[in-house]
């Protein structure tokens, strides 16, 4: 998968508070994915709570800017063992299997930890994710 590396200042952070924030993957996933300026995502989670320097939940972020997103369960997307599901154990898939369904179209993913964005088969984040990371959550912006 293709990366693109997507500074805090190329998202519309132009004051020094918004450049020295950390822990904001969530507002700057956002921000790319919506086609969004930084500022206006990161108001919006701070009016939901959001603390600086914290992280914050990426659904009530969402829920928050009122956009029209799909919820993509990524445990259905793989072959799962048998009885996984009655003893919580899900397989998630890495994101090499769910590379083909992320080629067209602008997605939020969340593996453990981290949230970044996902536009036409290119990841839009300060790091490169592994092809091996597990995703946990997708969310099609439509």
């Amino acid at each position: 998968m293709k990366f693109l590396f997507t500074p805090r200042k190329a998202l519309g952070a132009s004051t020094w508070d918004h450049t020295t924030e950390r822990n904001d993957c969530t507002v700057r996933a956002a921000a790319r994915a919506l086609n969004l300026p930084y500022t206006e995502v990161h108001a919006a989670a701070a009016n939901k709570g959001r603390k600086r320097w914290k992280g914050f939940n990426t659904r009530t972020l969402l829920s928050a800017l009122n956009i029209n997103t799909v919820s993509i369960d990524p445990a259905t997307l793989v072959e799962q063992p048998s009885g996984a599901s009655r003893y919580g154990a899900l397989r998630y898939p890495t994101l090499t299997q769910i590379e083909p369904l992320l080629k067209r179209g602008r997605f939020i993913l969340r593996i453990r930890g981290h949230v970044f964005a996902v536009i036409d088969g290119v990841q839009h984040d300060i790091s490169i994710n592994g092809a091996r990371c597990r995703v946990q959550e997708i969310w099609e912006v439509l």
